[in-house]
């Protein structure tokens, strides 16, 4: 004989094995003394149980995750810089689509540059990194233009 089959909702989730006590979770969570992670542990329940229990009985979120703007920068440095590798080896495949969305990616990383020399804390090999790309994708949209 197979396993029981799981009990779903009326939009098809899987129901929890056991029930669960909505009032001691709301105390764990609203009492901010426990992570998240330490709440779904303690209690049996999924992370996106957790959720779906802050928007059904409306507590209120707990404060996102702070962005560093450190790793803000970086990821667009490394988003430019694919971009960049994609147009050297599809140059000939290129519209103005994608010559659009690289131009708005320039520009967004002329305001980071901008931004980063105002607040004085651009590390030099960051510096000299973002303006090599920058020159690249300078080069690019011009044959771009050319073509």
């Amino acid at each position: 004989m197979g396993a029981k089959p799981r009990r779903r909702d009326a939009w098809g989730r899987f129901l929890p094995e056991r029930r669960i006590d909505v009032a001691a979770v709301r105390a764990d969570y609203l009492g901010r003394t426990l992570s998240n992670e330490q709440i779904i542990e303690k209690h049996g329940i999924s992370l996106s149980a957790l959720h779906r229990l802050v928007v059904a009985e409306h507590w209120e979120p707990r404060a996102p995750r702070r962005i560093d703007p450190n790793d803000l920068a970086m990821r667009m440095l490394g988003l430019l810089e694919n971009q960049v590798l994609y147009l050297e080896d599809n140059m000939t495949k290129v519209g103005a689509t994608e010559a659009a969305v690289l131009g708005k990616l320039a520009m967004t990383l002329d305001k980071l540059i901008e931004i980063r020399r105002a607040e004085n804390r651009y590390p030099r090999r960051a510096a000299e990194e973002i303006e090599g790309l920058r020159s690249k994708i300078a080069e690019r949209l011009a044959e771009l233009n050319a073509g």
